[in-house]
Protein backbone atom coordinates (compact mmCIF):
# COMPACT_ATOMS: atom_id res chain seq x y z
CA UNK A 1 0.00 0.00 0.00
CA UNK A 2 1.17 3.51 -0.85
CA UNK A 3 0.95 6.65 1.14
CA UNK A 4 0.65 10.18 0.11
CA UNK A 5 1.64 12.45 2.93
CA UNK A 6 1.54 16.24 2.68
CA UNK A 7 3.31 18.35 6.07
CA UNK A 8 2.54 22.39 6.25
CA UNK A 9 3.74 23.68 9.58
CA UNK A 10 5.52 26.49 10.46
CA UNK A 11 7.78 27.47 7.63
CA UNK A 12 7.90 24.03 4.95
CA UNK A 13 5.93 22.57 3.15
CA UNK A 14 6.63 19.04 2.05
CA UNK A 15 5.10 16.23 0.55
CA UNK A 16 5.99 12.38 0.42
CA UNK A 17 4.89 8.71 -1.03
CA UNK A 18 5.72 5.74 1.14
CA UNK A 19 4.99 2.05 0.66
CA UNK A 20 3.94 -0.01 3.23
CA UNK A 21 6.39 -2.60 3.83
CA UNK A 22 6.88 -5.88 5.97
CA UNK A 23 7.68 -4.02 9.64
CA UNK A 24 7.60 -0.57 8.42
CA UNK A 25 7.46 2.01 5.60
CA UNK A 26 9.83 2.56 2.90
CA UNK A 27 10.34 6.12 1.58
CA UNK A 28 9.62 6.71 -2.22
CA UNK A 29 9.98 10.53 -2.77
CA UNK A 30 10.24 13.25 0.04
CA UNK A 31 10.36 16.63 -1.67
CA UNK A 32 10.67 20.05 0.54
CA UNK A 33 10.02 23.35 -0.22
CA UNK A 34 11.46 25.55 2.64
CA UNK A 35 10.67 29.33 3.64
CA UNK A 36 13.54 30.01 5.72
CA UNK A 37 14.95 32.91 2.93
CA UNK A 38 11.88 34.47 3.14
CA UNK A 39 11.09 34.67 6.50
CA UNK A 40 14.92 35.99 7.53
CA UNK A 41 14.42 38.97 6.03
CA UNK A 42 11.87 39.63 8.94
CA UNK A 43 14.21 37.78 11.86
CA UNK A 44 11.57 34.85 12.30
CA UNK A 45 8.19 33.64 10.71
CA UNK A 46 5.60 35.63 9.40
CA UNK A 47 2.42 33.92 9.52
CA UNK A 48 0.57 35.36 6.62
CA UNK A 49 3.78 34.80 4.74
CA UNK A 50 3.58 31.22 5.39
CA UNK A 51 0.26 30.55 5.11
CA UNK A 52 0.35 32.28 0.97
CA UNK A 53 4.08 29.98 0.66
CA UNK A 54 2.01 26.79 1.48
CA UNK A 55 -0.37 27.36 -0.72
CA UNK A 56 1.74 27.94 -3.20
CA UNK A 57 4.03 25.26 -2.69
CA UNK A 58 1.50 22.47 -1.97
CA UNK A 59 1.03 21.52 -5.64
CA UNK A 60 4.51 21.72 -6.96
CA UNK A 61 5.94 19.87 -4.43
CA UNK A 62 2.87 17.41 -4.38
CA UNK A 63 3.59 16.91 -7.95
CA UNK A 64 7.11 16.14 -7.58
CA UNK A 65 6.77 13.80 -4.78
CA UNK A 66 4.04 11.76 -7.16
CA UNK A 67 6.51 11.90 -10.34
CA UNK A 68 9.56 11.01 -8.38
CA UNK A 69 8.03 8.60 -6.80
CA UNK A 70 7.04 7.13 -9.91
CA UNK A 71 3.12 6.78 -8.93
CA UNK A 72 1.01 5.90 -11.99
CA UNK A 73 -2.37 7.35 -12.24
CA UNK A 74 -4.22 4.06 -11.27
CA UNK A 75 -1.92 4.68 -7.92
CA UNK A 76 -3.15 8.02 -7.78
CA UNK A 77 -6.42 6.83 -7.63
CA UNK A 78 -6.09 4.44 -5.29
CA UNK A 79 -4.26 7.10 -2.90
CA UNK A 80 -7.93 9.37 -3.37
CA UNK A 81 -9.85 6.20 -2.66
CA UNK A 82 -7.97 5.64 0.23
CA UNK A 83 -7.88 1.81 -0.50
CA UNK A 84 -6.69 -0.52 -2.98
CA UNK A 85 -8.81 0.19 -5.87
CA UNK A 86 -9.07 -2.28 -8.79
CA UNK A 87 -8.07 -1.62 -12.42
CA UNK A 88 -12.29 -2.02 -13.40
CA UNK A 89 -12.92 0.80 -10.53
CA UNK A 90 -9.71 2.39 -12.01
CA UNK A 91 -10.69 2.22 -15.42
CA UNK A 92 -14.99 3.33 -14.72
CA UNK A 93 -13.54 6.53 -13.29
CA UNK A 94 -11.77 7.12 -15.84
CA UNK A 95 -13.93 6.69 -18.56
CA UNK A 96 -16.36 8.51 -16.79
CA UNK A 97 -14.14 11.74 -17.53
CA UNK A 98 -14.13 10.57 -20.94
CA UNK A 99 -9.86 8.86 -21.05
CA UNK A 100 -9.31 5.98 -22.59
CA UNK A 101 -8.82 3.93 -19.24
CA UNK A 102 -6.51 1.82 -21.18
CA UNK A 103 -4.07 4.36 -22.87
CA UNK A 104 -3.76 5.65 -19.30
CA UNK A 105 -4.34 3.28 -16.44
CA UNK A 106 -0.09 2.76 -16.32
CA UNK A 107 0.89 6.36 -17.16
CA UNK A 108 3.13 7.69 -15.03
CA UNK A 109 2.70 11.51 -13.63
CA UNK A 110 5.40 12.98 -15.68
CA UNK A 111 5.56 16.07 -17.94
CA UNK A 112 3.83 14.04 -21.00
CA UNK A 113 0.59 14.59 -19.83
CA UNK A 114 -1.00 18.05 -20.06
CA UNK A 115 -2.91 20.24 -18.12
CA UNK A 116 -6.66 18.73 -19.72
CA UNK A 117 -5.31 15.31 -18.71
CA UNK A 118 -4.60 16.25 -15.78
CA UNK A 119 -7.69 17.96 -14.72
CA UNK A 120 -9.43 15.20 -15.86
CA UNK A 121 -7.24 13.06 -14.07
CA UNK A 122 -8.18 15.29 -11.42
CA UNK A 123 -11.61 14.67 -11.61
CA UNK A 124 -11.47 10.66 -11.85
CA UNK A 125 -9.55 10.83 -7.95
CA UNK A 126 -12.98 13.21 -6.92
CA UNK A 127 -14.98 10.86 -8.30
CA UNK A 128 -13.31 7.77 -6.65
CA UNK A 129 -12.94 9.02 -2.84
CA UNK A 130 -16.99 10.21 -3.60
CA UNK A 131 -16.13 13.84 -3.56
CA UNK A 132 -18.16 16.60 -5.55
CA UNK A 133 -15.74 18.68 -6.62
CA UNK A 134 -12.38 18.54 -6.85
CA UNK A 135 -10.45 21.75 -5.21
CA UNK A 136 -9.35 23.10 -8.47
CA UNK A 137 -12.83 22.49 -10.70
CA UNK A 138 -13.21 26.48 -11.38
CA UNK A 139 -10.66 26.26 -13.22
CA UNK A 140 -12.17 23.51 -15.79
CA UNK A 141 -14.03 24.56 -18.32
CA UNK A 142 -18.01 24.37 -18.07
CA UNK A 143 -18.91 21.53 -20.32
CA UNK A 144 -16.66 19.41 -18.07
CA UNK A 145 -18.14 20.88 -14.99
CA UNK A 146 -21.57 19.77 -16.18
CA UNK A 147 -20.31 16.51 -17.60
CA UNK A 148 -18.70 15.76 -14.10
CA UNK A 149 -21.96 16.62 -11.81
CA UNK A 150 -23.75 14.48 -13.87
CA UNK A 151 -21.52 11.71 -13.84
CA UNK A 152 -21.39 12.33 -9.73
CA UNK A 153 -24.74 12.15 -9.72
CA UNK A 154 -25.20 15.10 -8.03
CA UNK A 155 -28.67 15.00 -8.71
CA UNK A 156 -29.28 12.04 -7.79
CA UNK A 157 -28.57 12.18 -4.57
CA UNK A 158 -32.08 14.01 -4.27
CA UNK A 159 -30.01 17.67 -3.20
CA UNK A 160 -32.79 20.83 -3.56
CA UNK A 161 -32.18 23.71 -5.68
CA UNK A 162 -30.22 25.66 -3.02
CA UNK A 163 -27.71 23.10 -2.11
CA UNK A 164 -26.79 22.31 -6.25
CA UNK A 165 -26.55 26.34 -6.69
CA UNK A 166 -23.91 26.22 -3.39
CA UNK A 167 -21.48 23.36 -5.30
CA UNK A 168 -22.29 25.45 -8.58
CA UNK A 169 -21.11 28.72 -7.20
CA UNK A 170 -17.47 27.21 -6.42
CA UNK A 171 -16.64 26.68 -10.17
CA UNK A 172 -18.95 29.62 -11.71
CA UNK A 173 -18.08 32.29 -9.56
CA UNK A 174 -21.44 34.33 -8.92
CA UNK A 175 -24.77 32.93 -7.74
CA UNK A 176 -26.68 34.36 -11.10
CA UNK A 177 -24.78 31.89 -13.33
CA UNK A 178 -24.94 28.73 -11.18
CA UNK A 179 -28.31 29.56 -10.50
CA UNK A 180 -29.07 29.18 -14.13
CA UNK A 181 -26.69 26.44 -14.42
CA UNK A 182 -29.22 24.34 -11.59
CA UNK A 183 -31.84 25.58 -13.49
CA UNK A 184 -30.12 23.59 -17.27
CA UNK A 185 -28.76 20.49 -14.73
CA UNK A 186 -32.38 20.10 -12.91
CA UNK A 187 -34.03 20.31 -16.70
CA UNK A 188 -31.83 17.86 -17.86
CA UNK A 189 -31.66 15.30 -14.89
CA UNK A 190 -33.00 12.31 -16.76
CA UNK A 191 -30.17 12.45 -19.18
CA UNK A 192 -27.50 11.35 -16.40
Amino acid sequence: MKILAIESSCDETSAAVVEKVDGGFRILSNIVASQIETHRLYGGVVPEIASRAHIEAVSGVTREALETAGITVKDLISLAAGKNTSIADACKYLSEVGLCAKDYINRELDNTLSGGELKRIELAMALAKKALFAADLDIVSSSVALRFLCRAELLNKNYDFDKIVEFLKISLGTKEKAERQAKHLLRQKEEC
